[in-house]
């Protein structure tokens, strides 16, 4: 049973790393994956604690204990591997433009205006939800006299997410 769970637990984590947080995989992990994968672990801790109870020290050959121990492994290793890289991924973000802000002012107070795009001030390499976007869907704009940062994180259905230059905190773009 061990070179089972560990393969159906590595199985999990490659989806979840594959998915990476996408608000259709919140939706199925949130109302699927860790049900399911909750119930399947008390499913085989009674079935554990039966099997004590009853004096049996082994599996009694039913299917219900491994079984339920594997689809328990894949489905909480799915969801918990697509969560982590999703906060993974927003803590990157939101630190690549905390640290970018800074330059930004510095930039503003030596030329007079932001820039007009991000490479004047840094060569940092863009944040994974920064990358491959539509061309007409920056992730910065500047008009010279403010900024806007904003993204589209996976988990959301339609709005993003902006931080302006005015109010410095991000929030909900509808």
């Amino acid at each position: 049973m061990k070179p089972g769970l560990i393969i159906s637990a590595i199985v999990g984590i490659f989806l979840g790393y594959l998915t990476g947080g996408s608000f259709l995989v919140k939706l199925v992990g949130y109302f699927v994956f860790l049900p399911l994968g909750g119930l399947s672990l008390v499913l085989y801790l009674l079935a554990i604690l039966y099997d004590r109870k009853q004096g049996r020290t082994k599996d009694s050959g039913r299917p219900v204990v491994p079984t339920s121990l594997l689809i328990a492994a894949f489905f909480l290793s799915a969801f918990l591997a697509g969560e982590g890289i999703f906060r993974y991924r927003r803590y990157e973000v939101e630190s690549f433009v905390k640290e970018t802000i800074p330059l930004l002012d510095a930039y503003k107070d030596e030329f007079g205006e932001y820039p007009s795009k991000l490479q004047e001030v840094t060569d940092r390499r863009f944040p994974h939800y920064f990358r491959d976007r539509r061309p007409f869907d920056q992730p910065y704009f500047s008009d010279g006299g403010e900024f806007t940062f904003s993204y589209m994180p996976p988990d959301a259905m339609i709005s993003g997410l902006m931080l302006t230059s005015s109010d410095r905190r991000w929030s909900r773009a509808d």
